[in-house]
Order: structure tokens, then sequence, then C-alpha cells
């Protein structure tokens, strides 16, 4: 009668249970990283959908402007008042532009009017952008970094918000603004910076580049 080997079938046994048990490890780690790169991947689709909401509203008021103009409206004249009837005005009720609303998640949640609020501009000086005098266009100040980075992504195909020195917070470019009358004498001066040659539009950030204080803007007519 053949003995059986008890011990050799036992250490298969052990083989056997320390494999299905490496397996069910490597599985809840593939299931772990599958988990974070999907919630990476979401966060950042939220974040582009954001950013191009914001991008869409501002390119609807540009495209109103430059409508005006080929029409035969005098630029300096243009205005930006809500609600307020006027052939001249980007915001009038029955021929202009809604007034618009940043896209809920752009905006910092302590920005106050006249942050989080689309404000025009007469004194913008881009860089290497038309003669480099004052050009009219829109801000929106207040934008959070996640928001600023992937709009700079979109365009440029790089995160970096270039940084204006010698700024505080974005609030000091849209200070004397109002929601009433939306339109702003403080200087944004871009001239200098490097980072923004060329740019008729992108994100830059006042006081740290990792803060939210950010400000979108868009040149609607270089001078």
């Amino acid at each position: 009668m053949k003995l059986i080997n008890t011990k050799k079938e036992s250490g298969f046994s052990i083989l056997a249970i320390i494999l299905v048990i490496v397996a069910v490890i490597v599985a809840i780690g593939v299931w772990a990283l599958s988990g974070q790169s999907n919630s990476s991947n979401s966060q950042g689709t939220t974040s582009d959908i954001q950013a191009s909401s914001a991008l869409n509203d501002i390119n609807i008021i540009a495209s109103k402007f430059d409508s005006l103009v080929i029409s035969g409206y005098n630029p300096e004249r243009i205005v930006f008042k809500p609600n307020q009837s006027d052939p001249y005005n980007l915001l009038d009720p029955s021929t202009g532009v809604p007034v618009k609303r940043p896209p809920s998640g752009v905006i910092r949640e302590d920005a106050a009017a006249p942050e989080g609020m689309y404000v025009y501009s007469k004194s913008i000086k881009g860089n290497q952008i038309g003669t480099e005098k004052d050009d009219f266009g829109i801000v929106l100040a207040g934008v959070k970094s996640s928001i600023c980075k992937r709009l700079n992504y979109t365009l440029y195909g790089s995160e970096n918000i270039p940084k204006l020195s010698g700024v505080a917070n974005s609030a000091a470019f849209v200070s004397n603004a109002t929601a009433v009358e939306p339109t702003t004498t403080a200087t944004l001066d871009l001239a200098g910076n490097d980072a923004v040659v060329g740019w008729t539009n992108g994100c830059v950030a006042s006081g740290s580049s990792d803060s939210d204080q950010n400000l979108i803007f868009k040149i609607v007519k270089p001078n």
C-alpha cells in the first residue's frame, strides 16, 4: 500500500493560499490606483469645463464688441452697462449680450463684487500687442487657481500662471467698478511680463501664484 505524502500536499496548500492572498492584495492595489486616477480625471474634467465656460462668456462679449465696430460704431464710445438701452452698450437688453455671471466653481467663494463679475476695461496694456497703449478688454477677477491653470493649458498648453509683480491682489484691477457700472479705470499692465508676450487673453496671478488671487483677461481691441 502506497503512503500519501501529506507533508508535500500541505506544502502545496499553503503555497496556493499565499498566491491567492498576493492576488487579492494586487487587485486591491490596482482598484485603489484606478479610483485615484478616475477621481483626478474627474476633477480635471470639471475644471476644464468651468474654464471653457468662462472663456466662452468672454468670447461672446468680445464678439459683440467686434460686431459693433464692424457696423461702424466708434470703439471709444462703447460702454458696458447692465440693462441700459444704448446702441453703444455691449449689455443693451434688446440688442446686446445678456448680463452674464461666471459659471459656478470658477470664482473663489469669498470673492465679492466687482470681483466675480465680468468687468470692462479700457486700460489693459498687452505685451507686444498693438502699440502697447491702453487696450480695451474684459477682466474677470477672483478666479480660482485650478481654473486659471486649466484655462492657460487650454490656450497655451501649459498650466503656468504668469505672476504680476508689485500687485497684492486681483481686486486692485476692478476696485473702482460696481455692479451698476462694471467698468474699471485701473491699469492692467502686462507690457513688462515676458511670460505673456503676444497674449490677447489668458489668466495671470496677483499675490501668490498658488493662491486664488487670479484674473482672466481678454483684449478685445488692441491700440
